[in-house]
């Protein structure tokens, strides 16, 4: 479905906010957002390489009858420590997030009471303007 150049121009512009008052709430927690995603994007392609190397090595032993029970424990020892790591960067990104979240829910509150500030008063006294800022602050 082709959105409307309107619509879409107005769709990436709430996205360049959004992603614009992430990076400045905390340019630390937005890059270690980042940098987690990418690490635990990479790990089902790491796992799904060093099983290859296991099923290759099982191969070989059964049809050499070698013993090869160093490279197996090394292999599989490495995709557990994968495995719990990326569970610990599991936790680690949900810690992050929610400080991320709090500081971007305090600059935009803050963003707020500066532009609501900035008006006159005669738009406090519309019930409809002040529900409109109700709503946006919730």
């Amino acid at each position: 479905m082709k959105l409307p150049r309107k619509s879409s121009d107005n769709f990436f512009q709430i996205i360049c906010y959004c992603f614009k008052t992430a990076f400045q709430a905390s340019k630390l927690y937005f890059c270690l957002i980042v940098l987690i995603d990418l690490i635990t994007l990479a790990v089902p392609f790491v796992s799904l390489v060093l099983s290859k190397q296991i099923v290759n090595l099982i191969t070989l032993a059964v049809q050499t009858k070698a013993m090869l029970v160093q490279e197996l424990l090394f292999l599989a020892v490495t995709v557990a420590v994968i495995n719990v790591l990326s569970a610990a960067l599991s936790v680690l990104r949900e810690n992050i997030q929610s400080l991320h979240g709090e500081l971007i829910r305090r600059d935009v509150e803050t963003e707020l009471a500066e532009k609501a500030a900035g008006l006159d008063l005669k738009f406090f006294d519309s019930y409809a303007f002040y529900d409109q800022l109700q709503d946006s602050r919730s």
